[in-house]
């Protein structure tokens, strides 16, 4: 290849770079509705004021009981639907080298958490969340070998989920606001469509739970190790960790109470406690659970739900990891 043709060949890469760029920037200056535009908020702390975040939540959505708008000092709350332990190990070593005044990790436990795990699973909806940490965080790393999940990710920008529908609806003036997100959120539901919700939730869960746990019965010793690796990690960089799990509707609770699974969650939660040190707050029997107007779903809190969780919990993990210890 002569001269001239490498310089139309760097010419044209150099064109599609900018091209790919620029296309990104527009795409991320109008982000689709949903979670997809509060994470993009959130994350947005990381690249301009990390050294503001000293407390980070994080999960799956029960992560989401904890209301950073609550909370007195600066923090990062990712409650990611479905996130499982091998994601939240991924999302704690790429942030916290990122935050140098991280002081504390708060890392929320489902009745599921030990036997869950996206990758058993030939279902795309479980990874979204995945690849929309990859579209916002930064690092190029994926999770446990996942390499077209990262890739997904990062293209996510310029193929989008909703085919730049939310760009031309912000460039005409429509953008989405983060309060009409949450609306959901604010409301207050019946006992009934509580326990509804409950009966119609849980059977699916389970029934993914026991298709993973056939698919490897290990799993949820390996989840407890991806666990604790994750724990010595973060308390090798003097990090504070307190575990926590949510309080969840009475009847969600009298489902999940003769499952195996729920047992073990609790036997290995205990080990790690007593291996490594760390608190286990569990709020999913507080007497929160036996008062619908807590809740925006039978295992979510609603607004004023979470102001009161983040309230009262935060009082027991300042007890726990109090400031300059």
């Amino acid at each position: 290849m002569n001269r001239s043709n490498l310089l139309g060949c760097g010419l044209f890469l150099l064109m599609g770079v900018v091209l790919w760029l620029g296309l990104q920037k527009v795409s991320r200056a109008h982000p689709p509705r949903g979670w997809d535009l509060i994470l993009m908020h959130r994350m947005d702390t990381v690249r301009t004021t990390p050294e503001s975040i000293e407390i980070l939540a994080i999960g799956n959505s029960h992560a989401g009981a904890i209301e950073p708008e609550t909370l007195e000092r600066g923090s990062l709350v990712l409650p990611l639907p479905w996130n499982d332990l091998a994601e939240m190990n991924y999302q704690v070593h790429t942030l916290a080298p990122r935050l140098p005044e991280l002081r504390v990790v708060l890392i929320a436990l489902s009745y599921f958490t030990f036997h869950w795990s996206n990758d058993l699973l030939e279902d795309d909806g479980l990874l979204e969340s995945r690849r929309k940490f990859h579209a916002v965080a930064p690092g190029w790393g994926t999770v446990e070998g996942d390499l077209e999940s990262l890739v997904r990710g990062k293209t996510y920008w310029i193929v989008r989920p909703d085919d730049w529908l939310g760009v031309i609806q912000g460039i005409r003036g429509r953008d989405m606001e983060l309060d009409d997100l949450e609306e959901h959120l604010e409301e207050v539901q019946t006992d009934s469509f509580l326990v509804s919700h409950a009966e119609d939730r849980i059977p699916h869960t389970l029934d993914q739970s026991r298709e993973m746990m056939e698919l490897d019965s290990t799993l949820p010793e390996e989840n407890y190790a991806r666990l604790a690796g994750m724990i010595e990690y973060l308390q090798e960089r003097g990090v504070c960790v307190v575990l926590y799990t949510p309080p969840f509707h009475w009847r969600y609770r009298e489902l999940y109470r003769p499952e195996p699974s729920l047992r073990e969650m609790h036997r290995l939660t205990r080990r790690i406690e007593e291996e490594q040190g760390v608190p286990w707050l569990d709020y999913s029997d507080h007497s929160m659970a036996d008062e619908a107007r807590w809740f925006s779903d039978s295992d979510h809190l609603n607004t004023e739900g979470r102001n009161l969780l983040t309230t009262l919990m935060m009082g027991q993990v300042e007890e726990r990891c109090p400031p300059g210890s």
